[in-house]
């Protein structure tokens, strides 16, 4: 996954604990315990996170192995803000869709797996619903855009636009039937946004030739 992905998403979680603390005064009778446990943790992750940036590891795999050994520990905080940690598919028309659809995954007892090749996806931390916390009947938090090889996009969406071209690019054996099934895909309307934002249809088509 690149680096720029990992950072917005630490920020949708640094986001979340920030509000966590407001409410954690404004509501005492609600116990809310490892808040800072946990704000260290997502501080090792961002630092981690930097050092990709400019530290060339040996291997992908100990690059890898160094993030989910980090998911592990803070798993392992059973008075946690977060459940576990959640898989994130990185969102390009390249990534497999056996990978697309194992996002949204989540791992919850000990260091989580690491899956397909290091650019296709990473684990994230997950913070816990407000009803889970103890805040019944708060409106829980909308969900933010995500990175993607076309700029920020909503996730659900896009998720489910890459899942139908890739399926279409992955499940016919001939060049003819694939381009028949990109074309059907790309005829739905509710995808004509992200179509133009990649360049439009024939460049889609290119892609996959």
């Amino acid at each position: 996954m690149h680096a720029d992905s990992q950072v917005s998403r630490i920020q949708d979680v640094k986001d979340t604990l920030a509000r966590l603390k407001e409410l954690s005064i404004s509501y005492p009778s609600v116990s809310i315990t490892s808040l800072d446990a946990v704000e260290d943790s997502i501080k090792a992750v961002e630092r981690e996170t930097q050092e990709m940036m400019t530290y060339v590891p040996k291997t992908a795999s100990e690059s890898i192995h160094r993030h989910n050994s980090r998911m592990g520990e803070i798993i392992a905080d059973k008075d946690s803000v977060l459940d576990g940690v959640v898989y994130l598919a990185t969102m390009q028309l390249r990534t497999p869709l056996w990978i697309l659809q194992k996002d949204g995954e989540m791992w919850c007892k000990g260091e989580p797996p690491e899956v397909g090749e290091p650019w296709m996806g990473i684990w994230r931390p997950h913070v816990k619903t407000w009803k889970e916390l103890g805040f019944k009947g708060r409106k829980e938090l909308p969900e933010s855009d995500c990175a993607s090889d076309i700029g920020p996009v909503n996730h659900k969406k896009y998720l489910k636009f890459l899942i139908d071209i890739r399926t279409a690019v992955e499940t016919n054996n001939d060049s003819k039937s694939k381009i028949s099934s990109l074309k059907a895909v790309m005829r739905k309307k509710q995808y004509d946004d992200f179509i133009d934002r990649h360049g439009g249809k024939d460049k889609i088509l290119q892609y996959f030739a």
